[in-house]
Parts: C-alpha cells; structure tokens; sequence
C-alpha cells in the first residue's frame, strides 16, 4: 500500500482499488496510511512461543512476574497453532531497548538462571528455549491519532494507537475500537449507516 484517499487505496505500483464506501486501515505499526508519529519507548521486550508446560499457572489468563520497574517476564496462553493439538504460550522478558545485543553476548543459560531465579514458576517454559533465535525483540513506541479516521478512512490497532502491550491496554482495545467505529459512522452518510455492523466490536 501506498496512500488512500477518497475511498480509493493506492499500491506501491500505482495500482488503484476503489473507490470503496470505506477503507479500515489495520496494517500496524509500519502503515503507510497513518499519519501516527509516536516517540519510542526506553524498555521493549523478547518474545517466544513454546508449548504450554505441565504447571501450576492458569491456562485461561495472562501470569507475570515483576522486580520493580526493571524486570518483568511473562507467560500468556495463546491456543494451538493449525495442525498442532499442543496449547501454545507466549513468553516474553523485559530489555531495554538498546540491550538486545548485549543480551545474545551473555548467552541464554545466564538469562535463564536469572529468569527462574526471579520466577521459579518460569522454569518449564524457559528450558524449552534452546537457542537465541527463538526470541524475538520487540521495541515499542507511544503515540495516539487525535482523529483515527477521515473521509472513507479507519485506522485501527496500532495504525492509531501505539504502546507497550505489555501495560495491560490488550483488554480495553476492544472497546476503544468500539467507540471509533462510532465516531466514524456518525460521518457516514445515511445509506451508509450499514458499516456501523461490520466495524462494531
């Protein structure tokens, strides 16, 4: 994509679709149709899938671990992946942004023993990590559209929000979306009022 205006989405090519009543503009942090500019936030996090180990923690919610503002590691439940009847979960571990290198240096024993030290409900989600590259970093930045949407445009998710998901926003983006798609439907000319359905959360 491009740039959309009008209700018609432009590709890279110069290729046109449209004109459409609306386009929904949910392509993320790097859209190329959100105008968000967001400052980059000091702490990020890596992030691992493994399977759902033999624990006392929940498989029905979200269990984290802090050491004051500095430390925090996490185990989510995520459900299976196509083709694989194991329930998944997604870990994740703190860093300052700047410190990913750092963190490949001092090896993964290391960051295990210092994750189960803090966490000792961690440890069979972490022996399954065996090597770096089952960590991803991911680095987070902050930013909000004042108005996420424009004539035919809906910029959702983090085309129009942006911030660490590890702050616990998850739970209220569902109704943010819900109050947008609101918005933007009172913009809508009568006989387009039909939107409102397919947007509604």
């Amino acid at each position: 994509m491009q740039s959309a205006k009008d209700g018609t989405l432009t590709l890279q090519d110069g290729t046109e679709h449209g004109p459409f009543d609306l386009i929904i503009d949910a392509a993320g942090v790097t859209s190329p149709l959100s105008p968000l500019t967001s400052r980059p936030l000091p702490y990020g996090a890596i992030w691992g899938t493994v399977d759902w180990p033999e624990t006392a923690l929940p498989i029905t919610q979200l269990s984290q671990c802090y050491r004051r503002a500095d430390r925090m590691i996490g185990a989510l439940p995520i459900g299976k992946m196509p083709n694989d009847a194991a329930q998944k979960a997604a870990i994740f571990w703190s860093l300052p942004r700047d410190k990913y290198d750092d963190w490949l240096a001092s090896g993964l024993e290391k960051w295990k023993a210092e994750a189960v030290g803090l966490w000792p409900e961690f440890a069979p989600f972490a022996t399954q990590i065996t090597a770096p590259s089952q960590m991803t970093m991911a680095r987070y930045s902050h930013g909000t559209l004042r108005k996420p949407y424009g004539t035919g445009l809906l910029h959702i998710g983090d085309a129009a929000h942006r911030a660490s998901p590890q702050l616990g926003q998850g739970a209220r983006r569902p109704d943010a979306l819900r109050q947008v798609s609101q918005v933007t439907c009172r913009h809508l000319s009568s006989d387009e009022r039909h939107f409102h359905t397919a947007i509604s959360i």
